[in-house]
Protein backbone atom coordinates (compact mmCIF):
# COMPACT_ATOMS: atom_id res chain seq x y z
CA UNK A 1 0.00 0.00 0.00
CA UNK A 2 2.82 2.39 0.90
CA UNK A 3 4.52 1.65 -2.40
CA UNK A 4 1.27 2.36 -4.24
CA UNK A 5 0.90 5.70 -2.48
CA UNK A 6 4.50 6.56 -3.30
CA UNK A 7 3.89 5.81 -6.99
CA UNK A 8 0.78 8.02 -7.06
CA UNK A 9 2.68 10.82 -5.33
CA UNK A 10 5.40 10.60 -7.99
CA UNK A 11 2.86 10.86 -10.83
CA UNK A 12 0.64 13.60 -9.39
CA UNK A 13 2.98 16.50 -10.32
CA UNK A 14 2.75 15.43 -13.97
CA UNK A 15 -1.04 15.30 -13.81
CA UNK A 16 -1.27 18.76 -12.26
CA UNK A 17 1.28 20.15 -14.73
CA UNK A 18 -0.70 18.89 -17.73
CA UNK A 19 -3.95 20.29 -16.30
CA UNK A 20 -2.19 23.66 -16.09
CA UNK A 21 -0.86 23.23 -19.63
CA UNK A 22 -4.41 22.69 -20.95
CA UNK A 23 -5.53 25.93 -19.30
CA UNK A 24 -2.51 27.78 -20.71
CA UNK A 25 -3.16 26.48 -24.21
CA UNK A 26 -6.74 27.72 -23.97
CA UNK A 27 -5.40 31.17 -23.09
CA UNK A 28 -2.87 31.01 -25.92
CA UNK A 29 -5.53 30.11 -28.49
CA UNK A 30 -7.69 32.93 -27.16
CA UNK A 31 -4.77 35.37 -27.34
CA UNK A 32 -3.86 34.46 -30.92
CA UNK A 33 -7.40 34.02 -32.28
CA UNK A 34 -10.52 33.83 -30.09
CA UNK A 35 -12.06 31.93 -27.18
CA UNK A 36 -13.71 29.29 -29.38
CA UNK A 37 -10.37 28.30 -30.87
CA UNK A 38 -8.76 28.35 -27.44
CA UNK A 39 -11.40 25.94 -26.13
CA UNK A 40 -11.12 23.56 -29.10
CA UNK A 41 -7.33 23.62 -28.95
CA UNK A 42 -7.36 22.82 -25.22
CA UNK A 43 -9.73 19.87 -25.77
CA UNK A 44 -7.68 18.52 -28.69
CA UNK A 45 -4.47 18.94 -26.72
CA UNK A 46 -5.87 17.09 -23.69
CA UNK A 47 -6.95 14.18 -25.91
CA UNK A 48 -3.58 13.88 -27.66
CA UNK A 49 -2.07 10.42 -26.89
CA UNK A 50 1.37 11.89 -26.14
CA UNK A 51 -0.12 14.37 -23.69
CA UNK A 52 -2.23 11.72 -21.98
CA UNK A 53 0.88 9.56 -21.58
CA UNK A 54 2.91 12.44 -20.14
CA UNK A 55 0.15 13.18 -17.60
CA UNK A 56 0.60 9.72 -16.05
CA UNK A 57 4.38 9.56 -16.35
CA UNK A 58 6.67 10.25 -13.39
CA UNK A 59 9.34 11.66 -15.70
CA UNK A 60 9.57 15.44 -16.21
CA UNK A 61 7.95 15.58 -19.68
CA UNK A 62 4.67 17.02 -18.35
CA UNK A 63 6.37 19.74 -16.32
CA UNK A 64 8.57 20.71 -19.25
CA UNK A 65 5.54 20.70 -21.54
CA UNK A 66 3.53 22.95 -19.21
CA UNK A 67 6.34 25.49 -19.08
CA UNK A 68 6.73 25.21 -22.86
CA UNK A 69 3.18 26.46 -23.34
CA UNK A 70 3.70 29.05 -20.58
CA UNK A 71 6.82 30.41 -22.30
CA UNK A 72 5.08 30.72 -25.69
CA UNK A 73 2.09 32.46 -24.11
CA UNK A 74 4.33 34.87 -22.21
CA UNK A 75 6.36 35.59 -25.38
CA UNK A 76 3.25 36.32 -27.45
CA UNK A 77 1.84 38.64 -24.77
CA UNK A 78 5.16 40.40 -24.29
CA UNK A 79 5.69 41.07 -27.99
CA UNK A 80 2.11 42.32 -28.36
CA UNK A 81 1.74 44.43 -25.23
CA UNK A 82 5.30 45.17 -24.10
CA UNK A 83 4.59 44.53 -20.41
CA UNK A 84 7.59 43.95 -18.15
CA UNK A 85 5.67 41.25 -16.24
CA UNK A 86 5.24 39.23 -19.45
CA UNK A 87 8.96 39.61 -20.24
CA UNK A 88 9.91 38.34 -16.79
CA UNK A 89 7.40 35.49 -17.09
CA UNK A 90 8.91 34.51 -20.44
CA UNK A 91 12.46 34.35 -19.12
CA UNK A 92 11.38 32.43 -15.99
CA UNK A 93 9.13 29.94 -17.83
CA UNK A 94 11.76 29.27 -20.51
CA UNK A 95 14.45 28.72 -17.91
CA UNK A 96 12.32 26.23 -15.95
CA UNK A 97 11.39 24.48 -19.21
CA UNK A 98 15.04 23.84 -20.04
CA UNK A 99 15.93 22.76 -16.51
CA UNK A 100 12.94 20.39 -16.48
CA UNK A 101 14.22 18.65 -19.63
CA UNK A 102 17.10 19.98 -21.70
CA UNK A 103 15.69 18.54 -24.97
CA UNK A 104 12.90 21.10 -24.76
CA UNK A 105 15.55 23.74 -25.38
CA UNK A 106 14.82 23.24 -29.09
CA UNK A 107 11.87 25.56 -28.46
CA UNK A 108 14.32 28.46 -28.30
CA UNK A 109 14.62 28.27 -32.07
CA UNK A 110 10.82 28.47 -32.36
CA UNK A 111 10.84 31.58 -30.14
CA UNK A 112 13.53 33.16 -32.30
CA UNK A 113 11.61 32.48 -35.52
CA UNK A 114 8.49 34.18 -34.14
CA UNK A 115 10.29 37.13 -32.51
CA UNK A 116 12.46 37.87 -35.56
CA UNK A 117 9.93 37.08 -38.30
CA UNK A 118 10.19 40.05 -40.70
CA UNK A 119 6.47 40.22 -41.49
CA UNK A 120 5.41 40.21 -37.84
CA UNK A 121 3.67 43.50 -36.92
CA UNK A 122 6.10 45.71 -35.05
CA UNK A 123 5.12 45.91 -31.40
CA UNK A 124 6.38 47.85 -28.39
CA UNK A 125 9.33 45.51 -27.76
CA UNK A 126 12.63 46.82 -29.13
CA UNK A 127 15.52 44.71 -30.48
CA UNK A 128 17.52 45.82 -27.44
CA UNK A 129 14.88 44.34 -25.11
CA UNK A 130 14.99 41.07 -27.05
CA UNK A 131 18.78 40.95 -26.70
CA UNK A 132 18.52 41.57 -22.95
CA UNK A 133 16.02 38.71 -22.59
CA UNK A 134 18.29 36.43 -24.61
CA UNK A 135 21.26 37.38 -22.43
CA UNK A 136 19.33 36.65 -19.24
CA UNK A 137 18.41 33.22 -20.62
CA UNK A 138 22.04 32.46 -21.44
CA UNK A 139 23.09 33.39 -17.90
CA UNK A 140 20.23 31.38 -16.38
CA UNK A 141 21.02 28.14 -18.23
CA UNK A 142 24.82 28.50 -18.13
CA UNK A 143 25.12 26.16 -15.10
CA UNK A 144 23.76 23.37 -17.31
CA UNK A 145 26.74 23.56 -19.67
CA UNK A 146 28.98 21.10 -17.84
CA UNK A 147 26.13 18.62 -17.43
CA UNK A 148 25.23 18.85 -21.12
CA UNK A 149 28.84 18.28 -22.13
CA UNK A 150 29.00 15.21 -19.90
CA UNK A 151 25.75 13.85 -21.31
CA UNK A 152 26.93 14.47 -24.89
CA UNK A 153 30.04 12.39 -24.25
CA UNK A 154 27.91 9.51 -22.97
CA UNK A 155 24.99 10.00 -25.36
CA UNK A 156 24.78 6.33 -26.34
CA UNK A 157 24.10 5.39 -22.70
CA UNK A 158 20.94 7.53 -22.71
CA UNK A 159 19.45 6.27 -25.96
CA UNK A 160 16.25 4.35 -25.34
CA UNK A 161 14.22 5.12 -28.46
CA UNK A 162 14.32 3.12 -31.68
CA UNK A 163 16.62 4.43 -34.37
CA UNK A 164 15.10 7.42 -36.12
CA UNK A 165 13.96 7.01 -39.70
CA UNK A 166 12.50 9.29 -42.33
CA UNK A 167 9.25 7.30 -42.17
CA UNK A 168 8.96 7.98 -38.42
CA UNK A 169 9.60 11.68 -38.95
CA UNK A 170 6.94 11.85 -41.65
CA UNK A 171 4.43 10.11 -39.36
CA UNK A 172 5.11 12.70 -36.68
CA UNK A 173 4.78 15.61 -39.14
CA UNK A 174 1.84 14.29 -41.18
CA UNK A 175 -0.92 15.62 -38.88
CA UNK A 176 0.74 19.04 -39.12
CA UNK A 177 1.11 19.49 -42.87
CA UNK A 178 -2.56 19.33 -43.89
CA UNK A 179 -4.08 21.95 -41.55
CA UNK A 180 -1.18 24.35 -42.05
CA UNK A 181 -1.28 24.02 -45.84
CA UNK A 182 -4.98 24.90 -45.87
CA UNK A 183 -4.59 27.72 -43.34
CA UNK A 184 -1.64 29.32 -45.11
CA UNK A 185 -3.40 29.08 -48.49
CA UNK A 186 -6.53 30.60 -47.00
CA UNK A 187 -4.54 33.39 -45.38
CA UNK A 188 -2.60 34.04 -48.60
CA UNK A 189 -5.51 34.37 -51.01
CA UNK A 190 -8.48 35.51 -48.92
CA UNK A 191 -9.63 35.67 -45.35
CA UNK A 192 -12.52 33.41 -44.45
CA UNK A 193 -14.03 33.03 -41.00
CA UNK A 194 -11.51 33.44 -38.20
CA UNK A 195 -9.04 36.23 -38.91
CA UNK A 196 -5.37 35.42 -38.50
CA UNK A 197 -1.98 37.00 -39.02
CA UNK A 198 0.66 35.20 -41.03
CA UNK A 199 3.15 35.60 -38.18
CA UNK A 200 0.81 33.73 -35.81
CA UNK A 201 0.55 30.85 -38.27
CA UNK A 202 4.34 30.86 -38.66
CA UNK A 203 4.63 30.54 -34.87
CA UNK A 204 2.33 27.53 -34.84
CA UNK A 205 4.02 25.97 -37.88
CA UNK A 206 7.53 26.32 -36.48
CA UNK A 207 6.33 25.02 -33.10
CA UNK A 208 4.95 21.92 -34.80
CA UNK A 209 7.77 21.23 -37.26
CA UNK A 210 11.05 22.52 -35.83
CA UNK A 211 11.35 20.37 -32.64
CA UNK A 212 10.85 16.94 -34.27
CA UNK A 213 12.89 17.91 -37.35
CA UNK A 214 15.77 19.21 -35.24
CA UNK A 215 15.76 16.15 -33.00
CA UNK A 216 15.72 13.95 -36.09
CA UNK A 217 18.83 15.76 -37.34
CA UNK A 218 20.52 15.27 -33.95
CA UNK A 219 19.90 11.52 -34.08
CA UNK A 220 21.58 11.36 -37.50
CA UNK A 221 24.69 13.24 -36.36
CA UNK A 222 25.25 11.60 -32.95
CA UNK A 223 24.89 8.39 -31.00
CA UNK A 224 21.94 9.82 -29.11
CA UNK A 225 18.49 8.71 -30.31
CA UNK A 226 15.82 11.13 -29.16
CA UNK A 227 12.29 9.84 -28.94
CA UNK A 228 10.29 11.66 -31.60
CA UNK A 229 7.12 10.06 -30.25
CA UNK A 230 7.71 11.52 -26.78
CA UNK A 231 8.79 14.92 -28.08
CA UNK A 232 5.67 15.08 -30.30
CA UNK A 233 3.84 16.21 -27.17
CA UNK A 234 5.53 19.56 -27.89
CA UNK A 235 3.16 20.06 -30.80
CA UNK A 236 0.69 22.31 -29.05
CA UNK A 237 0.88 24.49 -32.14
CA UNK A 238 -0.74 21.74 -34.19
CA UNK A 239 -3.79 21.58 -31.94
CA UNK A 240 -4.25 25.35 -32.12
CA UNK A 241 -3.92 25.22 -35.91
CA UNK A 242 -6.39 22.36 -36.20
CA UNK A 243 -8.87 24.26 -34.02
CA UNK A 244 -8.36 27.37 -36.17
CA UNK A 245 -8.99 25.38 -39.34
CA UNK A 246 -12.13 23.81 -37.86
CA UNK A 247 -13.57 27.15 -36.76
CA UNK A 248 -12.66 28.70 -40.11
CA UNK A 249 -14.64 25.97 -41.88
CA UNK A 250 -17.56 26.46 -39.49
CA UNK A 251 -17.50 30.24 -39.95
CA UNK A 252 -17.21 29.94 -43.71
CA UNK A 253 -20.11 27.47 -43.85
CA UNK A 254 -22.19 29.77 -41.63
CA UNK A 255 -21.40 32.74 -43.85
CA UNK A 256 -22.30 30.79 -46.98
CA UNK A 257 -25.58 29.60 -45.42
CA UNK A 258 -26.42 33.18 -44.41
CA UNK A 259 -25.77 34.46 -47.92
CA UNK A 260 -27.91 31.69 -49.43
CA UNK A 261 -30.73 32.32 -46.96
CA UNK A 262 -30.65 36.09 -47.52
CA UNK A 263 -30.66 35.53 -51.27
CA UNK A 264 -33.64 33.20 -51.01
CA UNK A 265 -35.50 35.65 -48.78
CA UNK A 266 -34.71 38.46 -51.19
CA UNK A 267 -36.06 36.48 -54.14
CA UNK A 268 -39.16 35.46 -52.20
CA UNK A 269 -39.71 39.05 -51.15
CA UNK A 270 -39.35 40.26 -54.71
CA UNK A 271 -41.79 37.67 -55.98
CA UNK A 272 -44.32 38.59 -53.28
CA UNK A 273 -43.96 42.28 -54.10
CA UNK A 274 -44.52 41.60 -57.79
CA UNK A 275 -47.60 39.52 -57.03
CA UNK A 276 -49.01 42.27 -54.81
CA UNK A 277 -48.42 44.89 -57.47
CA UNK A 278 -50.26 42.82 -60.04
CA UNK A 279 -53.18 42.34 -57.68
CA UNK A 280 -53.45 46.06 -56.96
CA UNK A 281 -53.22 46.87 -60.66
CA UNK A 282 -56.03 44.45 -61.45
Amino acid sequence: MARRRSEIALRLPSTFALAWAVLLLYRLGSELFDHRIGLLAAIGFALHPGVAFAASDARPYAIALAFTVASVLALVRWLRHGRLLDAASYVLATTVMIYAHYLFGVMLLVHAVYALWPARPRGPVSPRALCIAAGLLVVAVAPLTLQLVSIARRSADFSFAPEASLALLLRVLAPTIIPFSILLARDRFRRLGVGSRLSDLILLLSWSVVPPALLFAITLESDFRASLAAISALRGGTTVAAATLFMSIVDSATTFATVVRNGAESRNGGAASTSTSRTVGA
